[in-house]
């Protein structure tokens, strides 16, 4: 995909909607070369600068908005972030492309797994502040933002999905850490929660989501879907190596003996990577639909209930295995509860789960 750099009239958002400003737009477009509906918005200097809800003693100069085609109103644009940095670069501004890669990974919520952001916060937008100051890294909190609105003059008091990026001089030094780093915060931002556990973390969406994302991203740009401008420029070696490191291991746990159920019981490091490691692996063998079908049926934090879920999902329709890459002619586990196993006989069982041979032939469960 080419992002094409036009100059538009559009509104300062949030602060003054009625004032045209002159901006910057970059149109993301699909892989067909159309224009996807996805939209980069540069805004000029705020008037006023924009405070952190978490920091008011840090002000925000500039803003980098990021609009998605709508799908009650089609033909219109829906707000949905809204950037906020405190130091604009002339050249190589991070802003621009971490709104661009957001807006793909929002893409990816709602094509693959048929979810936005919650309408409980600031309209379904989502609001990252770039911090020159604070240790490396990133923190997503939900809580509650003050400002004066201009028309009324009185204070409003609103809630927030936030993403906060600290020491952004070194944070934009290693694309790897920024993109894993922008993908990590954004699950915790939009992907249901798995938890808590007592460690690395509370909960495990944002490590699901690092791993799912950067999975699509590393696909699509092998098969130039997208370019590497919605990826902040990582090459699919660079994502590649994340891979093979942090996801492809919990996969092949799964797919070799099956899902730990007993271990995802409770609560340390090894109990969230066996989750990990079954969601990962669910999204890789089942169709896409059936993937999403499995986190809306969860219903609660917990990851038995997940596991649960996928057996239930699996359940509703007849799907066809997809083999992950490096399992062909090997066996592995699948979620076939009571349903028919078509294409590979039964070698073992576990509970709900069967073991097959991935042979040549197509194997078909339900």
């Amino acid at each position: 995909m080419v992002a094409i750099l036009v100059t538009v009239l559009a509104w300062a958002m949030p602060v003054d909607q009625d004032r045209a400003q002159l901006t910057e737009a970059i149109k993301l477009r699909d892989e067909r070369g159309q224009e996807s509906g996805l939209v980069v918005m540069i805004q000029p200097m705020l008037d006023a600068p924009k405070t952190a809800p978490k920091y008011r003693q840090w002000s925000f100069d500039y803003l980098t908005a990021g609009y998605v085609p709508s799908q009650k109103n089609p033909g219109k644009s829906e707000l949905r972030f809204l950037c906020y940095s405190q130091t604009r670069r002339p050249t190589n501004d991070p802003a621009p492309g971490i709104v661009q890669v957001l807006l793909r990974l929002w893409s990816y919520n709602r094509n693959r797994l048929k979810i936005d952001h919650s309408e409980a916060y600031a309209s379904r937008q989502v609001h990252l502040y770039l911090c020159d100051g604070g240790d490396s890294g990133g923190e997503q909190r939900f809580g509650e933002d003050r400002y004066i609105d201009e028309g009324t003059g009185r204070a409003v008091s609103q809630k927030v999905n936030t993403i906060y990026i600290y020491d952004m001089p070194t944070f934009t030094k290693d694309r790897v850490e920024m993109l894993r780093e922008i993908a990590h915060e954004y699950g915790h931002a939009t992907l249901p929660p798995i938890g808590p556990f007592s460690k690395p973390e509370d909960w495990a969406n944002g490590d699901l989501g690092e791993r799912l994302y950067l999975r699509w991203l590393f696909e699509d740009l092998v098969v130039q879907r997208l370019q590497r401008g919605d990826a902040l420029g990582v090459t699919t070696a660079g994502l590649e190596q994340y891979l093979k490191s942090k996801s492809d291991p919990l996969i092949r746990a799964v797919a070799t003996n099956g899902p730990n159920l007993e271990l995802m019981g409770k609560k340390g490091e090894a109990a969230m990577n066996a989750y990990l490691g079954l969601a990962l692996y669910a999204e890789r063998i089942l169709p896409a639909s059936l993937f999403a079908r499995a986190l809306a049926l969860t219903g609660s934090t917990k990851a038995l209930d997940f596991a649960r879920a996928v057996v239930d999902a699996a359940g509703e329709q007849q799907w066809t295995l997809r083999v992950p890459y490096g399992f062909e002619g090997k066996r592995l586990w699948i979620p076939a509860g009571k349903s028919k196993v078509t294409g590979a006989s039964v070698l073992s069982r576990k509970g709900d789960w069967v073991q097959v041979q991935a042979g040549r032939l197509p194997i078909t469960v339900g």
